[in-house]
Formats: C-alpha cells, sequence, structure tokens
C-alpha cells in the first residue's frame, strides 16, 4: 500500500501546495528557527518579479527587514556580517570571513556532519550569547514530551508558523502582489 513515485496530489492547488509547502515547509521551519521567528512570522510579502509565472523569487520580510527569498540553493542559506551557514538534510557548510571553515555534504568530503558541527561550535560558539535549542532525535524528544507532558520542540505552533510561510509564499505566487501581514493575529493588513 505504500508508493515508489512521487505523491503527484501535492502538486495540485486542491490538495497540496507543492514543493513550496512540501519542501518548504522543513527549510521554512529552520529558517524561522534560525531567525528567532518561531512565535512570530513575516509582516509583508513580495511577489516574485516574474509575477504568477514565477517558480521562484518570492519574499518574505520581517519586521527588523530581514527577507527570506525562495529560490535554487542549498536548502537554507544564513547570510550574516562575518560568515554564512548553509545547511540542509544531513549536510552544512559554515563560511567565516570569506574562508570555509567547516563543511559536510557528503561522505566524499571526509569526516561527518556531526564533526564539522562539533568543529564549529567549539570554535565559534562556546561563549555565544544566543543559543538555539537543540534535539538529537524529535523522536525522544517527542516521547519525552509525553512522558513530562510538555510541548516537543517542534510544538503546534512552530509548526504553524512555519506552514504559513509556506501558504503566504503560495499566495504570492498565485496572485502576484504585495501583501502585509500581521503574524500576531495571524491576519492580513489591509
Amino acid at each position: 500500500g505504500l508508493h515508489t513515485h512521487f505523491p503527484h496530489w501535492r502538486n495540485y492547488r486542491e490538495y497540496g501546495g507543492g514543493m513550496v509547502t512540501d519542501w518548504g515547509a522543513h527549510h521554512l521551519d529552520i529558517a524561522q528557527w534560525g531567525l528567532g521567528m518561531d512565535a512570530s512570522g513575516p509582516v509583508e510579502i513580495l511577489p516574485a518579479p516574474g509575477g504568477t509565472q514565477a517558480k521562484r523569487g518570492v519574499k518574505l520580510v520581517y519586521a527588523d527587514g530581514v527577507t527570506v527569498e525562495h529560490k535554487d540553493g542549498f536548502g537554507v542559506h544564513f547570510y550574516g556580517s562575518e560568515g554564512e551557514v548553509q545547511v540542509n538534510r544531513g549536510r552544512f557548510v559554515f563560511t567565516r570571513d570569506g574562508q570555509e571553515f567547516a563543511k559536510f555534504t557528503r561522505r566524499e568530503d571526509g569526516g561527518s556532519l556531526e564533526s564539522a558541527l562539533r568543529k564549529s561550535e567549539k570554535r565559534y560558539l562556546a561563549d555565544a550569547k544566543i543559543k538555539l535549542y537543540r534535539s538529537e532525535s524529535h523522536t525522544v524528544d517527542f516521547l519525552n514530551c509525553v512522558k513530562r507532558r510538555s510541548k516537543p520542540i517542534t510544538n503546534e505552533i512552530v509548526g504553524s508558523r512555519s506552514v504559513i510561510c509556506c501558504h503566504l509564499m503560495n499566495l504570492a505566487y498565485y496572485h502576484g502582489e504585495v501583501m502585509k501581514w500581521d503574524p500576531q493575529r495571524n491576519r492580513f493588513v489591509g
């Protein structure tokens, strides 16, 4: 009873939101997490330059001016004043001052994802002012939360905020219009 092909129903607007809501949910979840926006979201959505025919280019704009752009690439790519971090499922690249410091994108790179992460954390994050929460296993985190009657790292609020970003992006692709969003009320503005 399991399919052995990509379930194409996801690409129908009537049933799903295509790859924006499929893979986008995973990547936008990471972006929201890294931006400290798990309890918030964008305030403006800018359509792609190609209008309603575009497949890439929609931007989410946050209250602090940070933008998240949907485009081809590595997965999630954070640009900072001193470096860059690229993440994807089981892959990681950290560049500091233009020099690649740690990398794991495939076994041929040598080492492991864990060693690349530890190297970066030890050198640059040991005394970090802000540290994101961490889960070694979402399954273990969920089971522990059931025992403790607490919320898991990716709870319904975090998940809904990420999915809202996906839907806002799709609406910008479908309608090709600038939209204002109130992330606290989960409502369009104007």
